[in-house]
């Protein structure tokens, strides 16, 4: 076969497989730097939200939960020294470790 401008002018049949020619290198960078890039994000979001949900719990909302059970037994104690029993459904008093 010899050389000539035309043999060098027809388009040539691409020989890469598939998988190449729709991903070449520059596609699958970005893909992987975009995907790594989410991922990342998205796990120091996730670990500073669980650290401030968890802090706000441990702080704030445990101990205000604590002094409402608090209350609570005092104003059950004090119902029951008056006489106050408080009753299940078939009218019996409930033991304390039901309650």
């Amino acid at each position: 076969m010899r050389f000539s401008e035309l043999l060098l002018a027809t388009r040539r049949r691409d020989s890469r497989p598939l998988y190449r020619r729709l991903f070449p290198n520059y596609r699958v960078e970005l893909l992987f730097r975009i995907t790594h890039t989410c991922l990342i994000s998205c796990t120091i979001f996730l670990t500073s939200y669980s650290a401030v949900h968890g802090f706000i719990y441990y702080k704030y909302k445990k101990p205000i939960r604590r002094e409402e059970l608090a209350i609570l037994e005092r104003e059950l104690l004090e119902a029951d020294r008056a006489g106050f029993k408080i009753l299940d459904r078939d009218g019996k008093p409930l033991r304390a470790s039901t309650v």
